[in-house]
């Protein structure tokens, strides 16, 4: 078993043959069951927080995107449109996405202070997580995933440190800090709710791509002011966004942030303008909307076209890079886009254009649409095409060879798995 595969819940599942969340809430009737699971959670310390190098073509998932419920909605329905929208914009270049999955040592601790009447707090949890883990399986992105911890438990020294050795001491600058504060909680939209002994809230404002939540221990009585809420959501954001860098710094991988403290607009970038850092950075709208998993599966079908599209990228990002050595990943990256992506797509649905477009004025345009998918088989039914029309395919022939020949070449362009996966979506 591969230091990937032995997740804690993943073995959990494994040993249960767990199929939904429903089998989540039955387990945990039984006492031996959820004892495993703790005894799980106590041996994954271990291996958690393994020091070994990620693999090649690693990123770092950001908080919100890691798997570990912290920042984002835990429910599963949103933990999957997450997983859909950021981790297909991994996939199209990385092989492996590091993240943090639900902490152990967290759920030994609300195992332990939890009684066994709020247990279906619990459930609730570990379900969602199941079952965002099973929807990881079926797509086949578990072999994708390295589950590493992330150093949050920052004292006020080491957060100030980091922040400074990153590049984000913009969370120390008290006036700064202030003004967002007091704007967001001037501007935003905040909800609250009280049970039992705990205040549970939501914060709406642009700067959030979605809710910021969060949670406050006060009795009913003193409910916290809108102050106090955007305060602990600043703390929170800003301690998670120098976790991931210091996390990404020390692993030697590229960060892939979903949340980004937008209203501080921070200028730290983990490992400057790397080859990593720019492909994170690719404007390609075509991305969204796209399944993970259909992703995974044509990087799969298509594993030779994809190493050659990956191979002609780097090539392509390191020689911007050394002509703009100063700038940005963001920068760097539109430049690639510019200069390199877009006009080698546009190539390319050029020549499969033209070529389309000739044999339909040699041959015939019926003649052309049944070409369109031409491929081995297609020799294979030739005597079908003769015995309806010797002469006319007689003239066609040299069109036809011409045809295959144009789409051979089309298929060694090194953006063709580009290419591939702008037209996934409307092959579907």
């Amino acid at each position: 078993m591969s230091p990937r595969s032995e997740y804690w819940i993943y073995r959990w599942i494994d040993e249960y043959e767990i199929q939904d969340r429903k089998d989540v809430a039955r387990l945990f009737n039984f006492p031996g069951s959820v004892a495993r699971l703790a005894e799980l959670a106590r041996e994954a310390q271990t291996h958690w927080q393994d020091s070994a190098d990620p693999p090649a073509a690693s990123v770092l998932a950001g908080a919100g995107i890691d798997l570990a419920g912290s920042l984002t909605c835990s429910d599963y329905e949103c933990q999957k449109k997450a997983i859909d929208s950021a981790y297909g914009r991994i996939w199209h270049y990385f092989d492996h996405i590091v993240v943090e999955g639900y902490n152990p040592k967290l759920f030994l601790q609300r195992l332990a202070a939890l009684p066994k009447r709020r247990h279906a707090e619990l459930v609730y949890d570990i379900g969602n997580d199941v079952q965002t883990l099973l929807y990881l399986r079926s797509i086949g992105a578990e072999k994708y995933l390295v589950f590493r911890s992330k150093p949050y438990a920052f004292c006020n020294h080491h957060f100030t440190v980091h922040a400074e050795e990153f590049g984000l001491d913009v969370f120390l600058d008290e006036d700064s800090i202030g003004a967002v504060v007091s704007r967001l909680a001037n501007e935003a939209e905040i909800t609250s709710d009280w049970h039992k002994g705990v205040w549970r809230y939501w914060i709406e404002h642009p700067f959030f791509a979605e809710p910021a939540s969060g949670s406050i221990v006060r009795a009913k009585k003193k409910k916290p002011t809108s102050e106090e809420f955007v305060a602990r959501t600043f703390v929170e954001y800003s301690t998670a966004l120098v976790a991931d860098v210091a996390c990404a710094n020390n692993l030697g991988v590229p960060l892939a942030r979903a949340v980004t403290a937008s209203w501080m607009k921070p200028s730290a970038s983990v490992g400057g303008s790397s080859d990593g850092e720019v492909a994170l950075h690719l404007n390609l709208p075509f991305l969204d909307g796209l399944a993970a998993g259909d992703i995974i599966k044509l990087r799969e079908d298509e594993q030779a076209h994809f190493l050659a599209f990956r191979s002609a990228l780097t090539a392509a990002i390191k020689e911007q890079v050394e002509k703009v050595d100063s700038a940005s990943p963001q920068e760097v990256a539109q430049s690639v886009t510019r200069q390199y992506i877009e006009p080698a797509l546009a190539n390319i649905e050029r020549r499969l254009k033209a070529n389309n477009h000739v044999l339909a004025g040699k041959a015939g345009t019926s003649m052309a649409i049944s070409l369109a998918g031409a491929s081995v088989g297609l020799i294979g039914s030739m005597p079908l095409i003769v015995a309806a029309g010797v002469a006319a395919l007689g003239t066609a022939l040299p069109h036809m060879h011409k045809y295959l020949e144009e789409k051979r070449d089309v298929q060694l362009a090194d953006m063709y798995f580009l290419w591939k996966l702008k037209n996934l979506k409307g092959s579907h």
